[in-house]
């Protein structure tokens, strides 16, 4: 009998493989300072359970509220308002490299260690099973020989999809013209926006790609 079977994180843990985002958290914390200070006052809770939608709200304010502040208190205008263009210049950069070290983390656990389940071997081992799998890991191709799989977020093979599926609304955000109107240039204003919204480009799913990936593995 032909059976599909979806996988998510659950099916990791539940082999003891340490895939939760606390466990991303920690493993940024020993390897990139730079990004994992950023992130660590933005996200929800302390241990980023809800680490991919939270990437949906990223507020950038503190970031720049400093040089507002210094423009309040009668410092040098433009060389504050050059500071906020760097400084998300260079938040940018920052949230460029996520998808990287998600990759270089995922590339740390080792899926030949998994336990493996009986349970979930005798459930597959009289049917023909095919997987859709929200994983990065090769738990199911390492451990259970599998390959019908499809990867919907990607593996190591190739880019993984990271990200939200919330509708980026500018109001919920860093609002650029509060902190610089009658001080920046429309060029600079443009500049920092332009910043903001790459970012959460950068972090946000295209679904429909992804449903089309699904549509195409079950049909076939």
């Amino acid at each position: 009998m032909k059976v599909l079977l979806i996988i998510g994180n659950g099916f990791d843990l539940s082999h003891g493989l340490h895939t939760c985002y606390n466990d991303f958290k920690e493993y940024l914390y020993e390897t990139d300072s730079v990004l994992y200070d950023l992130l660590k006052n933005k996200m929800s809770d302390f241990l980023w359970s809800n680490f991919e939608e939270d990437l949906g709200y990223l507020d950038f304010s503190d970031e720049i509220s400093y040089y507002y502040r210094e423009i309040e208190d009668g410092f040098d205008s433009y060389s504050a308002v050059n500071n906020m263009v760097v400084t998300l210049y260079e938040c940018r950069k920052i949230m460029e490299s996520m998808n990287y070290f998600v990759k270089k983390w995922i590339k740390t656990i080792d899926t030949s260690k998994a336990i493996k389940r009986k349970r979930f071997f005798d459930l597959i081992k009289n049917n023909e099973c095919y997987f859709l799998s929200f994983n990065y890991t090769d738990t199911l191709e390492k451990k259970y020989n599998i390959r019908r799989v499809c990867h919907i977020h990607g593996n190591l093979k190739g880019k993984l999809i990271l990200g939200h599926g919330e509708k980026y609304i500018h109001t919920k955000e860093c609002n650029i013209k509060d902190y610089t109107d009658n001080y920046a240039t429309f060029s600079e204003l443009i500049e920092m926006q332009n910043n903001i919204d790459f970012i959460h480009n950068i972090l946000k799913k295209d679904v429909y790609s992804l449903l089309k990936k699904i549509e195409n593995f079950l049909s076939n």
